[in-house]
């Protein structure tokens, strides 16, 4: 991070960082699972999904795992809508079957829903006008939750500009 008149700066090598950090951590959990999971060879230019994985020759999958956490002010997380767009038109156009994965970097819950759910459950609301897609984490299923270490880990490479305080009265 770079800063400058109190103004952050974020890194895109540390978000990167943590992106792959996060990638590793789901990889690693749908491996002891009997899955195989693949991911692009080219990592340092823009990919369509992170993984795309395979268990028993029988399933295929695709992942796109976002890491960090989520909204403060209510208990939903999202991603850009034009990536949701793409990964929407695509999942309708092929029967593969395409989860969006949200890692929270701070209390390590990991939430995933199949896109095309999202999608149907018609509980999607903007953002930034309308460059961010949200979601309740209550439209996902809790898939896992990180170790403390894990988070820890994530949690060096934060670049928020504010704190990280989800409203207490809320829950998840």
């Amino acid at each position: 991070m770079i800063q400058g008149n109190s103004k952050v700066i974020p890194s895109f090598k540390t978000a990167m960082k943590k992106g792959e950090l996060g990638e590793l951590y789901f990889r690693e959990f749908l491996e002891r699972r009997g899955w195989v999971a693949y991911t692009p060879a080219s990592r340092n230019r823009p990919h369509f999904c992170d993984i795309f994985a395979t268990r028993g020759k029988a399933e295929f999958a695709l992942f796109d795992v976002k890491t960090k956490a989520r909204l403060n002010y209510r208990p939903a997380t999202g991603i850009d809508n034009r990536h949701y767009l793409e990964y929407l038109g695509f999942a309708k156009k092929y029967a593969i079957p395409f989860y969006l994965v949200f890692i929270n970097d701070k209390d390590g819950a990991v939430h995933f829903s199949n896109i095309l759910d999202l999608w149907r459950g018609g509980s999607g609301f903007f953002e930034k006008n309308g460059e961010i897609i949200c979601w309740p984490l209550s439209s996902m299923r809790p898939l896992f939750t990180l170790s403390q270490e894990q988070i820890d880990r994530l949690s060096a490479l934060d670049q928020r500009n504010y704190a990280y305080s989800p409203n207490k009265k809320e829950s998840q």
